[in-house]
């Protein structure tokens, strides 16, 4: 559909995602670098997956260049440009991720529950959370909280520990 317009010349671009464009050079010039950006994240997807990675390193793995992360109308309005790789992952192999030990899981509050416990109880991984808040590293932040609410969903606590951290990358994204 895009190179159909593209290759229609228009002069006025409307878009429902991005910034109007207006101008013949301007909106096929715009055009070109959406398709690139769409065009580089199956590619390099590819690239990941013929080489053995899985959903996880994809996330990490694939990362637009400047030439196309830099251009307004590729802004990342919906969402961070990291879901994509996994998700086209899971769209071409479904809910495998190459790991055997996902196949038979622990429901995720048991499995929460022994994490908590191995961390030697919900204090210290209280403590590791509020560190990880201190250091900016909010993703382990929320994983350990996520961890204590998964033990205790009613925790106001654990509740306000991860509504902040999720708040707090919400505002970065």
């Amino acid at each position: 559909g895009l190179r159909v317009i593209r290759d229609i010349g228009p002069k006025y671009l409307v878009n429902t995602h991005a910034l109007p464009v207006i101008g013949k050079e301007e909106v096929h010039e715009s055009l070109e670098l959406y398709m690139d950006s769409i065009t580089y994240l199956i590619d390099q997807t590819l690239r990941g997956i013929n080489k053995g990675m899985g959903p996880a390193e994809l996330k990490d793995f694939v990362r637009l260049p400047a030439v196309l992360r830099d251009f307004p109308n590729n802004a990342e309005n919906y969402s961070e440009f990291f879901f994509f790789p996994p998700h086209l992952y899971h769209h071409i192999f479904g809910w495998f991720d190459g790991d055997a030990a996902s196949i038979h899981r622990l429901p995720p509050a048991e499995e929460a529950a022994r994490i908590v416990k191995g961390f030697g109880g919900a204090e210290p991984v209280l403590k590791q959370y509020h560190e990880a808040r201190a250091q900016g590293d909010l993703v382990w932040a929320s994983r350990l909280a996520g961890w204590l609410l998964a033990t205790e969903p009613n925790n106001d606590t654990y509740r306000k520990a991860q509504a902040d951290t999720l708040r707090e990358i919400a505002y970065r994204s």
